[in-house]
């Protein structure tokens, strides 16, 4: 199977060297094989596959995407009778809401290709 690098999903990217094997033009686009094609994952799902992003790779990520939405949490509303005024309130929120976003980095999530991997198998819990 073949695929063009334009109808890749979000989340698939061509291997570094798949350059070396381009099985032709179709449009005026490169044609690559599909065994060239894998799935960039964020550090923390490589974990969960077994593998581990290389330290030296962590500042190269492979494609940035743009990252979902997260749900605006609601928190706690408290009541006037507990000493709290409304206006007080939201603003208690909004600084929060500042902080949260001082620490995001432009919403953006980084993916890692398998190459920029290396095996990885979590550290043995031992018994007390």
């Amino acid at each position: 199977f073949y695929v063009i690098a334009s109808v890749l999903n979000s989340k698939e990217v061509l291997h570094p060297d798949s350059r070396k094997r381009i099985c032709g033009v179709f449009k005026g686009e490169l044609v690559y094989r599909r065994s060239d094609v894998s799935t960039a994952l964020k550090a923390k799902k490589w974990l969960y596959e077994g593998r581990k992003v290389k330290d030296s790779e962590l500042q190269k990520p492979v494609k940035k995407v743009k990252a979902r939405k997260k749900p605006k949490k609601q928190g706690f509303q408290a009541l006037e009778s507990y000493g709290i005024t409304e206006s007080a309130q939201d603003e208690a929120i909004a600084l929060l809401d500042e902080k949260k976003n001082e620490s995001e980095d432009d919403n953006m999530d980084n993916l890692y290709g398998i190459w920029q991997t290396d095996s990885w198998t979590p550290p043995y819990v031992s018994p007390p």
